[in-house]
């Protein structure tokens, strides 16, 4: 069973300290708690509050069995933002955010299909009949597949959610997601429009122990409460936001 999440453990992980007061976006005000040696310092209370509604919504949709994907292309994460997607049974893009994920789904599609096309001629060893020229040829294009659309190799079709680790840094991500009416889910730092999301989780996304800390404490919460309704046939019911395509 999880352990109780508390403001305490989330200011020991350093979820509080933001981004420099000059670079605040002016929609952020209302999660900044104080500013203190020039550094924002987010509300707590509010950012844990914003983590337990992330939790339930994750939970719901998988209940119903909706594809979630997780964006997290920065280095210093890349190891956990495959193991959290796994964990909660999502999709992921670990690596670099391909251009037209979701808003040329058709020809990703193709890139797939074709990684699993070379997977499968792997594993029947038919590669075998071709030169080791070709081989190669074939291995290197696999591994560019891999590093392209690996973690989403099994995304038929486009995602109920996306789950954004940084929306600052995955700008691209954010804008195909809202050009496609997709719902999100973004962890954002001070220097981001809360607007933007959904679901904004207001945090420090510049520390690698606070995002650590916040990815395993939801896929926790989403374990827990996946537990709770299979003993409880009175589930509370969470309305999933829906977004409306840009104009």
């Amino acid at each position: 069973m999880q352990k109780k999440l508390t403001i305490l453990k989330l200011l020991k992980n350093r979820l509080h300290l933001g981004r420099h007061k000059s670079k605040k976006h002016p929609n952020m005000d209302e999660y900044i708690f104080t500013v203190r040696n020039n550094l924002c310092v987010f509300d707590l209370e509010k950012t844990l509050a914003k983590i337990k509604i992330v939790i339930d919504v994750l939970k719901k949709l998988k209940k119903e069995q909706k594809d979630i994907l997780v964006v997290g292309t920065k280095k210093q994460i890349k190891d956990e933002t495959e193991q959290f997607a796994k964990g909660i049974g999502a999709h992921y893009i670990n690596k670099r955010w391909l251009g037209g994920i979701l808003t040329n789904f058709k020809t990703i599609k193709n890139k797939t299909r074709r990684l699993k096309e070379l997977k499968e001629m792997e594993a029947k060893e038919e590669l075998k009949k071709y030169t080791k020229f070709e081989q190669q040829k074939f291995k290197e294009e696999r591994e560019k597949l891999e590093e392209d659309v690996g973690g989403i190799e099994d995304l038929q079709a486009l995602p109920e959610i996306l789950f954004i680790l940084d929306s600052f840094y995955e700008k691209i991500a954010m804008k195909e997601a809202k050009k496609m009416g997709i719902t999100v889910i973004a962890l954002m730092n001070a220097n981001s429009d809360p607007k933007k999301a959904e679901y904004p989780v207001p945090m420090n996304t510049e520390s690698t122990q606070a995002l650590s800390f916040v990815l395993k404490a939801i896929q926790a919460g989403v374990a827990e409460k996946i537990i709770k309704i299979k003993k409880s046939k009175k589930a509370k019911k969470i309305k999933i936001v829906k977004t409306n395509k840009k104009d």
